[in-house]
């Protein structure tokens, strides 16, 4: 098998295709289980995970962001998840999720994901 590295990819007219996809494309992503030992399904430029209690979760990344101006969306299913709060949940080496029940309070759940946005 080859590898083929390269720059930039043009179309005939010149114009670079991906820089407009590059910015704003998923640097990271993951699936994961936050009962019981917590673990991941299945991830993308995620190299651990860390349970920091109830409804409380860090993720590390593979491969570092540039900046920490990055969007980080969370879901749990039927519940609420956020990665915001504070700017210290949003490091270039890493981010928070917190799951919350409907009363606000923190929560563990089964199946949660949170997908990471920006350079």
């Amino acid at each position: 098998m080859s590898t083929l590295k390269v720059n930039t990819i043009q179309n005939i007219g010149g114009t670079d295709l991906l820089a407009p996809l590059q910015s704003g494309s998923a640097k990271a992503w993951v699936k994961f289980k936050g009962t019981g030992t917590v673990s991941m399904y299945d991830s993308f430029n995620i190299s651990s995970m860390t349970d920091n209690g109830t409804g409380s979760y860090q993720f590390n990344f593979t491969s570092n962001l540039a900046n920490q101006n990055y969007a980080a969306i969370a879901n749990s299913a039927g519940f609420f998840a956020h990665c915001g709060g504070a700017l210290t949940n949003y490091q270039t080496t890493s981010f928070k999720v917190f799951v919350l029940n409907i009363n606000g309070s923190n929560t563990d759940r089964d199946f949660n994901s949170a997908v990471v946005l920006g350079d």
